[in-house]
């Protein structure tokens, strides 16, 4: 697999100690596990181009908690490139403490080296005035603003993190 995300390294790991312990044949697990991909939506890679850009996109975005924000990131984490974007969308679901739980994420999307960072939603916003200058952050209020919006902001070659609740 050429890139594998962190969280499913783990699964991948655990799945095939199980294979051993019970003592069978491991070839099945490696043979599937060798040829996964995750599905668009569940954090797939995509390359793409609009006119002459080219981007290369983890589409991550049928469903966000801490945990798997912080999956997500991890694994841009750990692609080449010093072009890095996240679009990141409210975590639906998380009451009373979503302000607390939104807040939480901060460090480790300092900790990706991203250039720009797009904030999407009520609750996404609120992390803004945690980022100084070494990153570019852009509040919107809605997906479709940001899709009307965000051609002016992209010049081709980004690695874009797309995560989010739906």
């Amino acid at each position: 697999m050429p890139v594998l995300p962190i969280h499913l390294a783990r699964n991948f790991a655990a799945a095939l100690a199980v294979v051993r312990a019970l003592k069978l044949d491991p070839e099945p697990a490696i043979d599937a596990i060798s040829t996964f991909e995750p599905l668009l939506g569940r954090g797939k890679l995509v390359s793409t181009r609009k006119g002459t850009k080219e981007f290369k996109i983890i589409c991550d975005y049928y469903n966000a908690n801490p945990q798997s924000m912080v999956a997500a990131l991890e694994y841009m984490s750990i692609l080449d490139s010093s072009n890095k974007i996240a679009i990141l969308g409210d975590m639906a679901g998380l009451g009373k403490f979503s302000y607390q739980l939104h807040m939480s994420i901060v460090p480790n999307i300092k900790d990706i080296g991203l250039r720009k960072l797009f904030l999407v939603g009520e609750k996404m916003k609120t992390i803004r005035t945690e980022f100084g200058d070494d990153v570019e952050v852009f509040c919107f209020d809605d997906t479709e603003s940001l899709c009307n919006n965000i051609d002016q902001y992209l010049t081709g070659g980004e690695v874009i993190l797309i995560k989010g609740s739906r």
